[in-house]
This record gives C-alpha cells, structure tokens and sequence, in this order.
C-alpha cells in the first residue's frame, strides 16, 4: 500500500522540475480504490476518511476533480469580465467569487 505524500515529496522527479515552487502536484487526477487520490504519475495526492463509505467515495471524487474545475474556473473569469462589460456590471459578484476561490486553491489569500 502507497504511503500519502506530503505536498513537498514526490516519486516523479521529472514533475516535480518542471512545477514552479509551492503548487499542487499537477492533474489529471483519479481516484483508485474509492477513497485514494492519485496524481497522473500514480503518486498519492490524498486519501478521503468518512465513517460513510458513500460519503467518503464522493468526497475523493471531488477531490480528485479540483485540478480540472481549477482549470475550467480560470477559463471562466474572461468570459464573466466580458458578460460583466456588456450587461452594465451583471455578473460582478460572481467574478468575484470566482476570483476568490481561484485565490484560495492558489494559496493567495490570508
């Protein structure tokens, strides 16, 4: 059985180069067995305990999706900026939602 990696260990020195200081091991990830977290390299990213299998099955697959949704959420924010411009503001609050979940999945915010 694979050990949970601190955010600073790796396997994969090849990735590990290539990531600038202080971010996430990068995606795709999966989720193997129901509750482990595995990056693209087969390395462990997490590992999701519940009492309830169902909840802790659902909680390693939203997990293991938070590169992908990090990724689509940047791609949104030129879209809400240009529909915010064009409806008088409509919209604004949400950017700045997204903004800020974008800040804090970056490590950004205090």
């Amino acid at each position: 059985m694979n050990t949970p990696h601190t955010p600073d260990e790796t396997t994969d020195n090849t990735s590990e180069m290539s990531k600038p200081p202080h971010q996430h091991t990068p995606g795709p990830w999966k989720v193997r067995g129901g509750n482990v977290i595995e990056s693209f390299f087969n390395v462990n990213v997490a590992k999701a305990w519940m009492t309830d299998q169902k909840e802790e099955c659902a909680n390693a697959r939203l997990i293991a999706t938070a590169p992908d949704l990090l990724v689509a959420l940047e791609q949104c924010v030129p879209l809400i900026i240009a529909h915010a411009n064009h409806s008088g503001g409509e919209g604004v609050s949400t950017l700045q939602v997204a903004r800020a979940a974008i800040a804090r999945a970056k490590g950004k915010t205090k």
